[in-house]
C-alpha cells in the first residue's frame, strides 16, 4: 500500500505542476490567477501568484500590483471586517500592517472631540448615524501608519480621509467612482486597490505549506454574535447592548 500511496502522491505533484503552468500561461483577467509583484521579500519574484482552484477568483485588482504580504493583509482584514459587521449589524473597517491587525472598529458616529482625536474634524461626517467613514477613522487612529485597509464599501468622504494617510492598499466589495479615482492617484498611481466578492464562501478546509511540509485544518468559522456574551464569567454577566458592541 505504501507503494500505491507514493504513486498517487507523485501523480498529484505532476498534475499540480502542469496545472500551475497552464494557469499562468493561459488564464487572464484574474479569472484563476493574480500575478504578484513579489513574495514575502522583494527577491522572491519567481512564480509569485495568488490563485484559485476549480472556482472563480474572488479578488480583482482594480489598480496597482499587490505583493504577497498585501494579499495576506487584504484577505485576513476582509474576514475581520465581515465578522465585525455581521456580529454588530454596523459598518466596519480594519487596518492591517505586516499580517497583524493594527486597528479595527465599527462606525459609531463621532462626536466633536472624537473627530478631533481621529484627525477628521475637517470632513463632513454624519454625526447622527453610523457610517463607514467613522469606522475607518476609528480604526485608523489606533495606529498612525497602516499597511492595508479594509471596509465594506469605499465612499468619497472616506477616500478623502485615506488619501492623506500612509498606506499600501485597500480591499472592499465596491467603490464609488470618485473614491476609486482618488485612491488610484496615491503612490504615483501605484496604490493597490482590490475588489472582493462579498458573497464568496471559502472551503471548509484550509492548507498551507511551511518548510516544505503541509499543514491542514478546518477553517475557523465560529460565529460571534450577541449570544456569545450571555454567559460571561464574573460577577457582572448580564452585558448590555452597548457593552457588547464595545
Amino acid at each position: 500500500m505504501f507503494v500505491v500511496l507514493k504513486a498517487f502522491e507523485h501523480t498529484t505533484s505532476y498534475d499540480e505542476t502542469i496545472s500551475g503552468y497552464m494557469r499562468r500561461q493561459f488564464t487572464s483577467n484574474g479569472e484563476r490567477s493574480v500575478p504578484l509583484r513579489y513574495g514575502t521579500n522583494p527577491h522572491q519574484k519567481s512564480d509569485a501568484e495568488l490563485y484559485a482552484v476549480e472556482e472563480e477568483m474572488p479578488i480583482k485588482v482594480l489598480n496597482g500590483a499587490p505583493g504577497y504580504i498585501n494579499i495576506l493583509d487584504a484577505l485576513n482584514g476582509w474576514q475581520l471586517v465581515q465578522e465585525l459587521s455581521e456580529a454588530t449589524g454596523l459598518p466596519a473597517a480594519a487596518s492591517f500592517k505586516h499580517v497583524s491587525p493594527a486597528g479595527a472598529a465599527i462606525g459609531l458616529p463621532l462626536n466633536e472631540s472624537e473627530a478631533q482625536s481621529c484627525m477628521v474634524a475637517d470632513l463632513p461626517l454624519d454625526t447622527r448615524k453610523p457610517s463607514l467613514a467613522a469606522a475607518y477613522a476609528r480604526a485608523r487612529v489606533t495606529h498612525t501608519y497602516h499597511s492595508a485597509k479594509q471596509a465594506k464599501h469605499d465612499g468619497f468622504i472616506k477616500a478623502r480621509s485615506r488619501g492623506r494617510e500612509v498606506s499600501d492598499g485597500i480591499v472592499a466589495p465596491s467603490y464609488e467612482p470618485a473614491a476609486l479615482s482618488l485612491l488610484a492617484k496615491k503612490k504615483n498611481g501605484n496604490y493597490c486597490v482590490l475588489k472582493v466578492n462579498p458573497n464568496y464562501v471559502p472551503t471548509e478546509t484550509e492548507e498551507r505549506t511551511v518548510f516544505g511540509l503541509k499543514l491542514r485544518q478546518k477553517r475557523n468559522n465560529a460565529v460571534i454574535n450577541a449570544t456569545t456574551f450571555i454567559n460571561v464569567v464574573g460577577k457582572h454577566n448580564n452585558s448590555e447592548r452597548g457593552e457588547i458592541t464595545e
